[in-house]
């Protein structure tokens, strides 16, 4: 399963209201509408800002950065990539998050298979 959130990509800009939403289920070989990972649109909103917040904690800066996320055990891959204006340089930030951060927002079935031991 693979999951992109495209804001800074393609010339988009923030206040633009497109955006790119791509989800596979490799497995099973098909396209994954929103509402099956997630509870709703606002609940992939909401996650989508949880995990990045908790990726750049720690970061000292201003990040302008796409997230890139993807479900692993008990939790998200999270990459955020992008620029840091105030230090003039590219920006690739990688870590994990816990489902804990965004366990209320995911649809039921999916958060089953977070859970299950590989």
């Amino acid at each position: 399963l693979a999951i992109t959130s495209v804001q800074h990509l393609a010339g988009i800009k923030d206040s633009d209201p497109e955006r790119m939403f791509l989800v596979f289920d490799l497995v099973n070989g098909k396209l994954i509408i929103d509402n099956e990972l997630f509870h709703d649109k606002l609940a992939r909103l909401d996650a989508e800002r949880a995990m990045k917040k908790a990726l750049l904690a720690d970061y000292q800066g201003n990040p302008n950065c796409d997230l890139f996320y993807a479900p692993r055990h008990n939790g998200f891959a999270v990459s955020c990539i992008g620029v840091d204006h105030s230090r003039n340089r590219n920006l690739s930030l990688i870590g994990n998050v816990p489902i804990s951060v965004i366990q209320e927002l995911l649809a039921p079935s999916v958060l089953a298979d977070i859970r299950k031991p590989y």
